[in-house]
């Protein structure tokens, strides 16, 4: 995703009808600059994260529109990078940032526990509703947050 930042808008409707199917929610409508927040991401993740933080963000919505405000907050909750103000979004994509080089099993470690403990805190601590949420099975979980005690 961080080659390809024009794909997230379609990303993001794709996702918002998969969602609003599989949910039964009214399919979201996210604000200019909701989405231009999602776009300006440094997704580390592959798609898998957009989803996640899209989920997040529409189970809290009482309503189908999205606000820039509701994004923002989800994004400080689940450990997403910020993205610099002061960055134009031609260099968003061609930057590397300095968290980025060290080795990639503590940045993959890092980015699972952040991912736990999002899914933790959204499920309110049900252990097998965080599995599904993170579509990984109960055993693994349970594993995940054990080898991180």
């Amino acid at each position: 995703m961080r080659e390809r930042r024009s794909d997230i808008p379609a990303l993001l409707e794709i996702l918002g009808e998969e969602l609003a199917l599989n949910s039964n929610v009214p399919n979201p409508e996210l604000s200019r600059e909701a989405q231009a927040l999602l776009c300006a991401q440094v997704w580390r993740g592959n798609i898998r994260e957009l989803r996640n933080v899209l989920e997040q963000v529409v189970m809290r919505s009482e309503s189908a529109w999205i606000s820039a405000e509701q994004v923002q907050a989800v994004l400080e909750e689940s450990g997403v990078e910020k993205v610099e103000a002061s960055l134009k979004p031609e260099q968003i994509a061609t930057r590397t940032p300095e968290s980025l080089l060290r080795p990639l099993s503590s940045q993959v470690a890092e980015l699972e526990q952040r991912a736990i403990s999002a899914a933790m805190l959204h499920v309110r601590g049900n252990k097998q509703a965080a599995a599904k949420l993170l579509e990984i099975s109960r055993a693994t979980l349970y594993e995940r947050l054990q080898n991180n005690a």
